[in-house]
């Protein structure tokens, strides 16, 4: 092993022999341990590196593993402390991203959001492709003017048919979009018919369809256009008559087809899981429903973490700002359902927007 002499910049980790361009800690802080990966960890893990590795260690993840630190444990610290502060922006055509907004904030507990619900405009699911790239493109700006630096656009329709020209529009934002999880699905059913509940803008989109071509193959996946069912969440709420109408007539040739696994093609769709399950005719343990929220925020966690350094760290825990152009009532008691106790919204403009929504192209961007 190096001496402590050993220069501050190396080609090579001193201890685990990577290249990864690391700069060796001079002392036994290991705070800026390893410049290449900005990883920092806790002091227990610190505690377990050995004397003489001290001032001589990068922690890149083979250092950190030869110092006995988990990866779990690298992970969630090295997260939480380059994620704290961090302003994140979610928007949705309503109340339905608040499903998506709830497993943000249990991946990110100290990064503070801003989520816009366009509730005025909706649905979504069933407009034109300028009507909600003009809306998606509305709603981004007004989330950078209030400083977010990351976007999650936790809507599956504007995803179809936005996301690609919001990146191309801000090309230094990270959006984060959400898709149905049809490989996961394919992956659990294991043969047996998959079900699709969706809008009817996101099944006709061509992000979509080249989704269940790459994935789906010869697969016998049924798609089921859900028209009214996010409205109707939105307006009558998860529990009314008139949701669960349309839930049962929407489930009933997923039933017929004996579909045991259903992705959930709308972030509205959760807040009615309990009722699909019931329409589905199936007991909990032999139904799987695919709602990929989780696999959205872990990717919005991995680019948080990947952002420029802050100027500031927040020991305290996040908060959210709510704003809402629809019925706060609303937003409030769906955001208190979902966990995230809300406690007061703020007004958000339902003026349209007055400047052109970029070009619409053919769809490039990652989902």
């Amino acid at each position: 092993m190096e001496s402590a002499a050993t220069p501050r910049t190396a080609s090579h980790c001193p201890v685990c022999g990577q290249a990864n361009g690391c700069q060796p800690a001079a002392r036994a802080s290991f705070e800026t341990a390893c410049w290449c990966r900005d990883a920092a960890f806790s002091d227990d893990a610190v505690a377990r590196i050995p004397a003489a590795m001290r001032g001589l260690a990068c922690i890149c993840s083979s250092c950190a593993g030869l110092a006995g630190a988990g990866a779990d444990e690298r992970t969630h610290t090295t997260r939480e402390q380059a994620t704290a502060a961090r302003r994140i922006g979610v928007f949705d055509s309503g109340v339905g991203g608040l499903t998506v907004l709830a497993a943000l904030q249990r991946h990110l507990p100290r990064a503070h959001f801003t989520y816009a619900a366009d509730s005025a405009f909706a649905p979504y699911g069933e407009r034109g492709d300028r009507y909600v790239l003009g809306r998606s493109t509305w709603l981004s700006a007004f989330l950078l003017s209030q400083g977010c630096e990351l976007i999650v656009v936790a809507c599956n329709t504007a995803t179809a048919l936005a996301i690609a020209e919001l990146r191309q529009h801000w090309p230094r934002v990270p959006f984060v979009g959400i898709e149905p999880a049809v490989k996961p699905a394919l992956a659990v059913a294991q043969g047996r018919p998959v079900g699709v509940l969706a809008t009817p803008g996101t099944l006709a989109s061509s992000k979509f369809r080249a989704l269940l071509q790459a994935q789906a193959g010869d697969a016998d996946v049924l798609l089921q256009p859900c028209p009214g069912l996010a409205e109707a969440i939105e307006k009558h709420g998860p529990e009314a008559a008139e949701t669960l109408a349309l839930v049962e007539r929407f489930c009933a040739p997923l039933r017929a087809a004996d579909c045991s696994t259903v992705v959930l093609g709308c972030t509205h769709y959760p807040l009615v899981a309990a009722a699909l399950r019931d329409a589905l005719g199936r007991a909990s343990a032999e139904l799987t429903l695919l709602d990929p929220a989780d696999a959205v925020a872990a990717q919005t966690a991995r680019l948080a973490a990947n952002l420029p350094a802050a100027e500031r760290l927040d020991a305290t825990p996040g908060q959210i700002d709510f704003w809402t152009n629809g019925e706060p009532a609303t937003l409030l008691g769906i955001a208190q359902a979902c966990g995230l106790g809300a406690v007061a919204t703020h007004h958000l403009s339902s003026t349209r927007p007055r400047f052109a929504a970029p070009p619409l192209q053919a769809h490039r961007g990652r989902p």
